[in-house]
């Protein structure tokens, strides 16, 4: 299974992104190597267009596993550092999701929630699919697991499969 980013490239974006005390930096620190690789593996997974996306453009190589590079309108668009991101912060989420209160209303089979104010979440399988602040700018936004704000630049009008 091929990953948009290396474990390298995870371990430097963590360290830029996140202080000591975060719960992001602590998850990623605390997993394996190799379980960090899985983890980016599925991550990776989650964003191929049979599975839920349809991209501007077409593959660069049409034998390529990963949706990216891909050429639209006579560019390449590579998977830039704004995507890795994106894809970093899809995974930590779900990894920390797993250990949160929020596992908890899963397993009581709580889909939806609401505190009345503004704040919302949604679950789908074992993810959070959807999640508002009550502030459309707080970018907690999300289909599948994917944060919708990074990618829909890439996306054909605001096409995905849910």
């Amino acid at each position: 299974m091929a990953s948009y980013m290396t474990v390298e490239q995870a371990d430097r974006l963590v360290s830029e992104l996140f202080i000591s005390s975060d719960n992001e930096y602590k998850v990623w620190n605390a997993l394996e190597q190799n379980d960090k690789q899985v983890l980016l593996n599925r991550a990776s997974s989650k964003l191929i267009g049979e599975n839920h996306f349809l991209w501007h453009g077409k593959k660069v190589e049409s034998t390529q596993e990963l949706d990216f590079p891909r050429l639209y309108k006579g560019k390449v668009i590579e998977f830039d550092k704004l995507m890795m991101i994106g894809l970093l912060n899809m995974l930590l989420r779900e990894e920390i999701d797993k250990s949160s209160e929020y596992s908890d209303v899963r397993k009581e089979g709580i889909k939806k929630f609401s505190d009345g104010g503004g704040m919302s979440i949604e679950f789908s399988d074992n993810v959070i699919t959807s999640a508002t602040s009550g502030n459309s700018n707080s970018g907690l936004g999300g289909v599948n697991g994917v944060p919708y704000d990074i990618f829909k630049q890439y996306f054909i009008d605001k096409s995905f499969i849910v």
